[in-house]
């Protein structure tokens, strides 16, 4: 390599020849006519199948996490109208929160039977107070103002506390597609992309503990048996030996409650 790089670097010299040079080059160089492989390959190789490594699915990239302050509103708004309608907004987030609180404040007016088939009781005044809600424009959006929306968008909503291993069903209409929402201890919302399936659904509902409600955690102490709470206790994974029933209730509160 030094014969040639010296020869390369001082082709001028006056004792060199040019043709010699570049002659003695070729067989260092790729040809179209003979393209050649830098590794040694043998074309009698198998690639034993057990070494083939399986594609992973990666949920990260199925997420999406808003940057405004309300962010239960956008993770809702993308779940109907797609990250790309987000994107599209560009600056004008707060005008078309306002256009679409107004929207569906109008929607429902016309439609607040809708309100009914909800898995939460709404009376009359509930209903009420809920559309002054949206008229107001309010700065972040409430548990209860999810239904306004479910009622508009015509989809199914469960909102889920990982480190309380813990859900909120919001539910129109079972046979419609669900969506579930993530939030955290400080109330940061995303947004699993894809619909949830039967089957996400039925992981959740057997690892998860479903709150009896967004202003109750859980039912009274009276309401169940040892066996019903020792039950809760395994799916948290939290140990239940030798516990008495209201130890038991007491666990399984600290764990869910939000």
């Amino acid at each position: 390599m030094t014969t040639i790089g010296n020869s390369v670097f001082y082709c001028f010299h006056k004792n060199n020849n040019v043709k010699d040079i570049v002659q003695s080059l070729h067989p260092y160089v790729f040809t179209k006519d003979e393209p050649q492989s830098i590794v040694n390959i043998d074309k009698n190789y198998k690639q034993d199948p057990s070494a083939v490594q399986p594609t992973t699915y990666s949920p990260e990239t199925d997420y999406f996490i808003p940057a405004q302050k309300d962010g239960l509103f956008w993770c809702l708004y993308v779940a109907m109208y797609s990250y790309g309608e987000y994107s599209a907004i560009h600056r004008n987030y707060g005008l078309k929160k306002m256009e679409l609180n107004q929207e569906i404040l109008d929607f429902l007016v016309d439609n607040n039977h809708l309100m009914k088939q909800v898995n939460h009781k709404f009376s009359k005044v509930a209903i009420t107070e809920l559309l002054a809600d949206l008229s107001i424009n309010q700065q972040s959006t409430t548990f209860v103002n999810v239904y306004a929306y479910l009622c508009f968008y015509k989809f199914n909503v469960y909102i889920i506390n990982n480190e309380k291993k813990s859900y909120l069903p919001f539910i129109f209409d079972a046979e419609l597609p669900s969506f579930f929402i993530y939030v955290d201890g400080f109330k940061q919302y995303k947004l699993r992309l894809e619909p949830a399936s039967s089957s996400d659904i039925e992981h959740l509902d057997n690892n998860f503990v479903c709150l009896e409600g967004m202003n109750k955690t859980m039912k009274s102490l009276s309401a169940y048996k040892i066996a019903d709470l020792t039950t809760i206790m395994e799916k948290l994974h939290l140990p239940s030996s030798k516990l008495k029933k209201n130890e038991l209730y007491t666990t399984i509160l600290e764990t869910i409650h939000w």
